[in-house]
C-alpha cells in the first residue's frame, strides 16, 4: 500500500494493482506440453510464448508469468522440432520407397499391359517369375476386369498417405506377415492396393526389392494374384 498526499490534504492511500498472470503464457504451456500429440500445436504455442513475453515486458509489472512463457516457447520449439523431423523422415522414406519400389512396380503393370511378358518377369522373383505368358494374360484380364488398366502411381507422399488411408481396411489381411509392401496405385476406374510380397533373400542384382508374389486389392476387397495359387 502506497501513500500520496495532494496539495496539504491528508495522505489517500493508493493500492498497486495486483499483479496478473499473462493467459497468453499459460495457453503457451499447455499447448507446447500438447505438442507430443501433434506438430502444429507446438508451432502455436511458441507464437503465443513471444506475444506473452512481449506484453508481459511491455506491461510493467501489472502482468506475470515470464517463466510460463519461456516454458512454453522452449517446450513449444522442441516439440515443433520433433514433428518436423518424424515428417521428414516419413517423406524421405516415402521418397526411397517411390524410387527403388514404386516405379519398378509400375514398370511391370505398364509391360504387362504392353505383351512384354518377358520384362514383365525380369522384375519379378520365382514363383511370380515363373509365370507363363499365358498366366500372365490371365492375370491381366482379371484385374482389368474391374479396375481397367494402370494409369498412375502416387504424386508425392501426400498422395500415398490418401491412397493408404483410402484402403487401409484391406490391409488387415496382411498384418502380421512378412515382406509385405504395400503400394496404392491408380487405374481407369480407381485406387487398388497391390502388395508385392518381398524375400529379402531374393533381391535385384542392384539390391532392390523384388516381389515374389503380386497381389492387387480393388477397392471391393476383391484380391487377383500372381501365382494364381
Amino acid at each position: 500500500m502506497n501513500h500520496a498526499q495532494f496539495d496539504g490534504s491528508a495522505p489517500v492511500e493508493m493500492y498497486a494493482e495486483p499483479e496478473r498472470t499473462s493467459i497468453a503464457a499459460i495457453l503457451s504451456l499447455v499447448l507446447g506440453i500438447l505438442g507430443c500429440c501433434g506438430g502444429i500445436t507446438g508451432i502455436i504455442a511458441v507464437l503465443l510464448a513471444i506475444f506473452a513475453i512481449i506484453g508481459i515486458k511491455g506491461s510493467r509489472g501489472r502482468v506475470g508469468g515470464m517463466g510460463l512463457a519461456i516454458a512454453g516457447l522452449l517446450i513449444g520449439l522442441l516439440m515443433a522440432a520433433a514433428w518436423i523431423a518424424v515428417l521428414l523422415g516419413v517423406k524421405g522414406a516415402i521418397n526411397g520407397m517411390d524410387k527403388y519400389v514404386t516405379q519398378p512396380t509400375a514398370q511391370i503393370f505398364l509391360d504387362l499391359q504392353s505383351d512384354n511378358f518377358d520384362g514383365v518377369r525380369a522384375g519379378l522373383v520365382s514363383p511370380a517369375a515363373d509365370a507363363t505368358d499365358e498366366e500372365l494374360i490371365a492375370f491381366r484380364d482379371a484385374y482389368t476386369s474391374t479396375l481397367g488398366n494402370y494409369k498412375a502411381k502416387p504424386n508425392g507422399w501426400g498422395e500415398y498417405i490418401d491412397g493408404w488411408m483410402s484402403m487401409g481396411q484391406y490391409l488387415q489381411n496382411y498384418q502380421g506377415r512378412q515382406g509385405m509392401i504395400p503400394i496404392p496405385l491408380y487405374f481407369d476406374n480407381g485406387t487398388a492396393l497391390v502388395v508385392l510380397m518381398v524375400n529379402p533373400q531374393k533381391q535385384s542384382s542392384n539390391g532392390q526389392p523384388v516381389a515374389e508374389e503380386l497381389i492387387i486389392i480393388d477397392q471391393n476387397g476383391t484380391e487377383y494374384k500372381l501365382p494364381a495359387n
